[in-house]
Order: structure tokens, then sequence, then C-alpha cells
């Protein structure tokens, strides 16, 4: 073989491992995105139940006009979940009541987050009190 010969066979092996490489990155980019985007889908979905529970009347099964952590049972009845957390192919999501009158909503996902070491989070605060009912923060 000649030189130009190894050289064009180098510069192909490079082109393909950073195409692959390329290709790895973009993938688990848009899977990592994807996966946030059903987590808050599924929290803004989870968190209209809550404020649905909360203006429910307590006599046809919703939750009393201010939310308690004695509410924390009837609400996951509410929502047909076995305890505080429940699992979808997005991710596993849990709900707590408190006192203050708030219900924390938080998903955790099934990728890997931006810090390359924690999954997907995100929670969702349902405020009974507040003019802005649900607020959602991105974690990672």
């Amino acid at each position: 073989m000649g030189t130009n010969q190894i050289m064009l066979v180098i510069l192909s092996v490079v082109l393909v491992a950073v195409g692959t490489a390329l290709g790895i990155f973009i993938f688990q980019n848009q899977s990592q995105n994807t996966n946030r985007q059903l987590l808050v889908t599924d929290l803004n979905f989870l968190g209209t139940e809550a404020l649905r529970f909360w203006r429910t009347p307590v006599s046809m099964g919703g939750g009393a006009p201010t939310i308690t952590t004695e509410d924390q049972a009837q609400l996951e009845f509410y929502l047909h979940w076995s305890g505080n957390t429940t699992t979808t192919a997005s991710g596993t999501y849990s709900v707590l009541a408190n006192d203050d009158g708030t219900i924390n909503v938080t998903g955790i996902g099934t990728e890997i987050g931006n810090d390359n070491e924690n999954p997907v989070r995100a929670e969702m605060i349902v405020d009974t009190n507040s003019d802005h009912l649900l607020t959602i923060t991105l974690i990672n």
C-alpha cells in the first residue's frame, strides 16, 4: 500500500468514529429531552387532577377547601393510586399533600439528566392559596 492509500484508510476510520460519536450524542440528547417533555406533560395532567380533587366537594369524594396532610389518603384514592407513588413508561411519580395548602407532585424520569449521573427530574407545586396554581421546576 502506498502512503496515499494508508492516509485515506486512516481518514476514513477517523470520519466513521466521529460520525458514530456524533450520532450517539444526538440520540442521547434527544431521548433526554423527550423524557423531560413527557415528565412535564404527565405532571401537568397530575396537577390538573389534583386541582380537580381540591375543587370537588368533600361529599362527592374531593378534598376540603384547604388541603392538609390529612387529605393524602383521599388524594391517592382520587388518583386511583395504591400508595403515594405510581410508575409509567416515562417515569415514577409521587404526590404529597402538605399542611400549607400545597400539593407536591414529583416526577423522576427514565433517562439520565444533564449532570450525566442522575435521572431527569421535575417537580410541580399545586398551590391552592395562590394565583399561580401550577408551578413546574425542572431539576435535571
